[in-house]
Parts: structure tokens; sequence; C-alpha cells
């Protein structure tokens, strides 16, 4: 993610397996890079800088970094004013635009969803948007989005107080700005949402928080099922991982602490880091499964990492493993959520 006061935010790209890591966006090229989206028929990828107070985007390769939007009104970088911090960011290439979240301070109900042209229109530039519009706002404090472009609805967690935060939420896409309907909270009760992906040949939709856990649900909230979470006897959690949250947590010890930004990617693999400094490899089996893990830190950034790097095979073997009758059960998922575990899971 990157430590804003050093500037040393990156983007990198791996294979599935985790194998062939490369960085594509160098350090200091973004501040702290956030939600990322894929647009695999552009051959793009788009992010949102937070601190940097940006939405962005360059091509597969790392080339052409581009900046579509500059909400800083002139602030320094990394900039100060929570209003301003881009986080979750999609793209709807059908129509022309792109959708992100301005998520607001902790707790202040100052959040925001907007959508722009996916190219800045002539003449203008990424601070001078005419065509930037308000869909939302006086939201707790949403985060990632999530687009189903067939039935034209968004969906996206917040991570707010409740009632109306540690939600789901979805909301029809193109309805008149005077007559827009309040947003429909599909799920609830989640520990500070996250990441939110969708299956929707299998009509489901893949959630994360900050307890830890990663939920799956259909698409209307109901179904709800904990697919991983950070129970000790969980059989792909083998160790305890140290989160820190410079917002609100410093100094969390929780198991799968921080599972956050989860991606469901078919043939890449992209994940956003700040230095790596410090590495300590640990692994762990049980049976004939084995699971690899990498806690990645540096000392100068307050954000930890994990690395799962399982292959296809154990994955699809692990996920339908049961562990004796009283303990948690892992349920069968769609081919998309089967790769969760080789999907680097970043804050």
């Amino acid at each position: 993610m990157g430590d804003p006061p050093v500037n040393n935010g990156c983007i990198e790209r791996a294979d599935l397996d985790g194998r062939n890591r490369k960085i594509i966006v160098p350090e200091g090229g973004t501040f702290t890079p956030k939600q990322i989206h894929l647009e695999k028929a552009s051959g793009e990828l788009y992010w949102c800088d937070r601190e940097g107070m940006r939405v962005m985007r360059c091509n597969l390769d790392g080339s052409k970094i581009e900046t579509l939007v500059d909400t800083s009104g002139g602030d320094p970088r990394p900039g100060p004013d929570a209003t301003k911090w881009c986080v979750g960011i999609t793209a709807d290439p059908t129509r022309g635009h792109i959708y992100w979240t301005q998520k607001g301070p902790d707790k202040a109900g100052k959040g925001r969803i907007f959508r722009a042209g996916i190219e800045i229109p002539k003449a203008q530039s990424a601070s001078n948007h005419s065509d930037i519009e308000l869909l939302f706002d006086n939201l707790p404090e949403p985060i990632d989005l999530d687009l189903d472009l067939k039935n034209r609805v968004m969906y996206w967690t917040d991570r707010g107080d409740p009632p109306r935060g540690n939600t789901v939420n979805r909301a029809p896409m193109d309805s008149d700005a005077k007559g827009r309907p309040a947003p429909e909270i599909v799920f609830t009760h989640l520990m500070e949402g996250i990441g939110i992906a969708r299956d929707l040949k299998g009509e489901r939709m893949f959630l994360t928080d900050l307890a830890g856990t990663v939920y799956s649900a259909k698409l209307d909230g109901s179904d709800k099922k904990a697919l991983l979470s950070g129970d000790f006897s969980h059989p792909v959690v083998p160790d305890t991982a140290w989160h820190l949250d410079r917002s609100r947590r410093p100094h969390q010890r929780s198991p799968l602490a921080g599972v956050l930004g989860l991606r469901v990617r078919l043939f890449q693999l992209f994940i956003s880091s700040s230095s790596r400094d410090a590495t300590r490899e640990k692994s762990a089996s049980r049976g004939t499964t084995k699971v690899s893990i990498s806690v990645r830190h540096s000392p100068d950034s307050s954000a930890f990492r994990l690395l799962f790097a399982n292959n296809v095979a154990k994955s699809r073997s692990i996920h339908r493993q049961a562990v004796g009758s009283s303990g948690p059960r892992l349920h069968e998922r769609s081919d998309a959520a089967m790769k969760l575990t080789q999907t680097q899971i970043i804050n």
C-alpha cells in the first residue's frame, strides 16, 4: 500500500502461483494504491490512490501511467483531508464511465460515490472535469465497488458505523439524479467491510472485512456463508498474522488480520505493496495438504500483507475439507472463489 509520508507506494504483478513478481508501477509512482480494477478488453489497470487523492490508470506492463481524476484541489500530497481520499474503483467500458468512492473521515457520514467519463474531456484536465457526477453522498464510509453491467446495478462495501455501515449496499446505476432511490442494504454485520467481488454466473458475491473473514452470499444477501475466518481450527489459517492499522487499531493482533482487497483474477494477479525489507516464510501442513504463507512487512510501513501460494488442485482439496464434526466446515464454491487462496490479500 505504501507509507504516505515516504511516498513509496507501488503496484506489482505476479502469476497466479505467486511467481514471476514484477513491479510495474515503481515506488513513488503512487502514494497509497487501494482497490485495483483490471479492464481486460482494453488491457488497462485502474486504481485509486488514497492519500494521493487521485484516480489513476496504466497499461498492464506499467506503461502510460495517467491521472484521470485529481480531487486534491491544490492540497499537498499526502492529502490531509479524508473527504478527498479516493478508495474504491471500477469501470463501465460499454458506457465509457469510471466509478469511485471517497470514503471521508471515520464516523463522519461524509462518504461519497462519483462517476465520470473514462477519458478526460478535451481541453480539460484531471483536476477540472465537467462530467463528474455525484451519485451518492452522506454515506458512512464507502470502500470497494463492483458493477453488475448486465442488470445495471452497482454494489459496494461500507466500513462505517451501523446501521448503514458495516454493510454491502446496491443501487441502480442509471437512475435519474432527482429520483434516485436510497441504496438497498443487502448484507449486514460485517466487521468493517472492505473487499467485494461477484461471480455473476454463480449469482454470488464474495466479501472481506477487517476482522479477517471472507464471506459468500447470494446477490440479494441471502444464503450467507463464512468461507475463511480467523478461527485457529480453520485448515487454511495455520498461523496468526500481525496487522497494524494506523487509523483505528494500532497494534492489533488477530488471526488472519486485515483480510482486505478481495480480487478474483482469471489469468494474472496484481498486488500493491510498499518496500519489502523483511520477509519471513512459514508453512504448515494438515494431512496431505500444505499451505505456504509469506508474511512481508517493512519497518517503515504500517501495512502487512499475506500471500497465499496454493496451486488450484490443492485449493480445491482444502476447500472441500471438513474440520471434524464440531468444527467449522468449508463450503463448496464456484471456480472464482476456488482461486481465492491464489489471490493476494492486501491492505
